[in-house]
């Protein structure tokens, strides 16, 4: 399967007052779980309302709309109904540094902010956990580089997704579906989805890493059943992003991070399909 198109551009381009739009200067995560840590305001053109111009380490900008403009044709899941919630559009700085150390053979491939959302879901002190980390993600990053004729859409194998050692009541070869965008051994973006069985309601994020991840861009939350559709669709949700972004954050940022095309393999079109089924 190959992504393309630019429709998402158009229909965002005429939302005017049915978006809301949010930008503020405040360096950090750009997850959108951490929204409630912000106070949120206007954009006004500047950073923090002084007139100064805004800095790279500043960038901030939230975009919230319907679920079904985000992702065109968006069903529930466990059910056809459009999608009625509300879903964001996050662009910020990201300054954080590396929790655990990455190894060397992944500096480069793996942007910071990925590698932190990894790492924290393994037991860096679990030996097998450890040696999933370091020693195969590598192998599997390599192997996937070498064997690929251009950039590409790959699941990530669950051994590497996450791996808690035996805590109790944890399953965590469950608890997420990873699709990764790949140019040779680089990792521009993922696409995160929670499965049936970990959350009552399963979903989606699309996330990039302008700049190597000295930005991220992320896209919340989205139904799973629509996996198939974010997949498909994340370089037009980047497109129409930047086209939405004021000027000022616009001339900080490029989000032409998708520009492939880029075919989705075998094996992530398969799980991608499977986690379509599962929501039905």
């Amino acid at each position: 399967m190959q992504l393309s198109g630019t429709g998402l551009v158009a229909l965002w381009g005429k939302l005017g007052g049915s978006g809301t739009t949010l930008a503020m200067g405040a360096a950090g995560t750009a997850l959108w779980g951490s929204l409630a840590y912000f106070s949120m305001v206007g954009f006004s053109g500047s950073s923090g309302g002084t007139g100064a111009p805004l800095a790279s380490n500043d960038l901030y900008y939230r975009m919230e709309l319907p679920e079904r403009v985000l992702l065109e044709g968006c069903k529930n899941n466990y059910g056809g109904s459009q999608c009625t919630d509300q879903a964001w559009a996050i662009l910020a700085a990201n300054a954080d540094k590396a929790r655990t150390p990455m190894p060397d053979s992944l500096a480069g491939a793996l942007p910071v902010p990925l590698w932190n959302d990894l790492s924290v879901r393994h037991a860096a002190t679990e030996p097998t956990c450890a040696d999933a980390l370091n020693k195969g993600l590598p192998e599997w990053v390599g192997a996937m580089a070498a064997s690929s004729k251009g950039p590409h859409v790959a699941v990530l194998p669950a051994r590497y997704t996450a791996c808690q050692g035996i805590a109790a009541g944890i399953d965590p070869m469950r608890e997420h579906r990873l699709f990764w965008y790949m140019d040779g051994d680089k990792v521009l973006a993922q696409v995160q989805c929670t499965v049936p069985g970990s959350y009552s309601d399963p979903y989606c994020q699309l996330t990039a890493y302008p700049e190597n991840g000295a930005q991220v861009a992320s896209f919340a939350r989205l139904p799973a059943g629509n996996v198939e559709d974010i997949i498909a669709h994340a370089p037009e949700m980047l497109a129409a992003l930047q086209y939405n972004l004021p000027k000022e954050i616009a001339a900080l940022t490029d989000l032409d991070l998708l520009d492939g095309p880029f075919m989705v393999d075998r094996t992530a079109a398969a799980a991608a399909r499977d986690l379509r089924e599962s929501v039905k």
